[in-house]
C-alpha cells in the first residue's frame, strides 16, 4: 500500500516563482542540494524550494521544514512533480500546500537624492576600508568584490587585478563604467548601442552555481532599476539576456532574468534601501548581503557600487 505524501506548508513564494507555479504545470528537479532544490518547468522557468529560514527572493519558495531536513536524502535530479490548485506534489513523497502562502515582492524605492547617496557611499567606503575578518576578506578577493573600493575611490583605471577572475572581468567592468559615466545626451542609450565582447564575457565568469560575473550583473541591473535608469537597464538586458544561455547555467540565467526586471534576493534590496535612505544601518546591510553564497554578495555589491557611483556622477540620466 502506498503511503500518503508528507504534507508541508509553503510560507512565502517569490513573485516570479508564483508565475511559474500555475496549476497543471509539470516540474522536474534540476539540481538538488542539502538546503535547496531547484525545479524546472517545461518552458525552463526555475523555482527554488528552501526552508523558511532562508531569505525571500523572486524565485524562492520558502517551505516549513524540520531543522535537519536534507533535500538530497529524498530527491535526485530528474525526478518529477506537478502543480495543483492547492500546492506542489513532488516525487509523490511530499505535498507542499499553498493555501496560506504569501507572495513576496521587493519593496518599491523612491528615486534617491544624489547628495544622500553620496553620503551613504562615503559611509560604505569608510566601513569597507576599515578591513574585514580573514574569511570575509578571502571571499571578497576570490571574486569581483575586489573592484568595490577602486570604484568607490574613483581609481578603477589604476586597478591592477591579481586573480584570473578579476583580470578576465576588468575589460567588461571598465566598458560598463565608461558607458554609465558618459555625459548626458538624448541618445546615450541609442538603439544602435552594442555591448562589447568584454561585457559579454562577464556572463558565466567564475566558478559556482551563480558565477561572479553573473552576480555582478545582478547587482548592476537591480540598482539601475532602483535608481530610475530603466532605459539603461533595459538596453543592457536587450543585449545580454538573449546571449546568456550560451555562457551560463540555467539556474544563474533565471536569476539574471529576474535581475533584468529589477528583482533579486531580499538582502540586495535591503542594502539598496539603506544606501539610499539610512546610511547608519550600512554595516548590518552589508553583512546580510555578503553572507549570500561564498562571494555572490560581494560580487553583486560591486555591481551596486558601479551603478550608484555613476548615478551620483550624472543623476539626470
Amino acid at each position: 500500500m502506498n503511503s500518503s505524501p508528507v504534507r508541508r506548508s509553503i510560507r512565502l513564494c517569490g513573485s516570479q516563482a508564483a508565475q511559474a507555479l500555475v496549476p497543471g504545470a509539470c516540474l522536474t528537479s534540476l539540481a538538488v542540494f542539502r538546503h535547496s532544490c531547484y525545479l524546472q518547468t517545461p518552458d525552463q522557468s526555475i523555482v527554488c524550494l528552501l526552508d523558511d529560514l532562508n531569505v525571500p527572493g523572486p524565485l524562492h519558495v520558502l517551505c516549513r521544514l524540520p531543522g535537519n531536513f536534507d533535500w538530497t536524502a529524498h530527491l535526485q535530479p530528474g525526478q518529477q512533480g506537478v502543480v495543483s490548485d492547492t500546492g506542489i506534489l513532488l516525487n509523490k513523497l511530499f505535498f507542499f500546500y499553498s493555501q496560506s502562502t504569501s507572495i513576496w515582492q521587493p519593496p518599491r524605492l523612491a528615486t534617491p537624492d544624489p547628495d544622500t547617496v553620496q553620503t551613504a557611499l562615503r559611509c560604505l567606503q569608510t566601513y569597507l576600508a576599515a578591513g574585514r575578518p580573514p574569511a570575509e576578506q578571502a571571499a571578497q578577493e576570490s571574486g569581483l568584490g575586489v573592484f568595490i573600493l577602486p570604484l568607490l575611490r574613483g581609481t578603477l583605471a589604476e586597478f591592477i587585478p591579481t586573480t584570473p577572475v578579476a583580470a578576465a572581468a576588468t575589460g567588461g567592468i571598465q566598458a560598463l563604467h565608461a558607458w554609465l559615466y558618459a555625459d548626458a545626451r538624448p541618445d546615450w542609450v541609442a538603439p544602435d548601442w552594442v555591448a562589447p565582447d568584454s561585457v559579454i564575457r562577464l556572463l558565466g565568469l567564475g566558478p559556482g552555481l551563480t558565477p561572479s560575473g553573473d552576480d555582478f550583473l545582478v547587482g548592476l541591473w537591480v540598482s539601475l532599476h532602483a535608481l530610475g535608469w530603466h532605459t539603461a537597464a533595459n538596453r543592457l538586458a536587450a543585449q545580454i539576456i538573449p546571449l546568456a544561455g550560451n555562457y551560463t547555467n540555467l539556474i544563474s540565467l533565471a536569476h539574471l532574468r529576474c535581475a533584468a526586471q529589477g528583482q533579486a534576493a531580499a538582502p540586495l534590496h535591503c542594502l539598496l534601501q539603506v544606501l539610499y535612505t539610512a546610511p547608519a544601518a550600512m554595516p548590518e546591510a552589508v553583512a546580510a548581503l555578503t553572507a549570500v553564497g561564498h562571494s555572490s554578495g560581494w560580487d553583486s555589491l560591486a555591481g551596486i557600487v558601479l551603478a550608484t557611483m555613476a548615478y551620483t556622477h550624472n543623476p539626470q540620466h
